[in-house]
């Protein structure tokens, strides 16, 4: 992943260092998408992020 950055960065693309993996059987269950506690926090981080990076993007 840290190769893919310095890739994209000598394009000017913007990058997202957070990641979050997602299980299909413990982030997902009969009714839809219901992750584990850890992930909700990591989801947050990733989308706060992702938030900033567009808006960042649209100056």
């Amino acid at each position: 992943m840290e190769q893919w950055r310095q890739i994209v960065a000598n394009f000017q693309v913007i990058d997202i260092r957070s990641q979050v993996a997602l299980g299909l059987f413990t982030d997902f269950g009969p009714d839809g998408f219901a992750p584990i506690e850890r992930r909700a926090g990591e989801l947050t981080t990733l989308l706060d992020n992702l938030v900033d990076a567009t808006n960042h993007m649209r100056r």
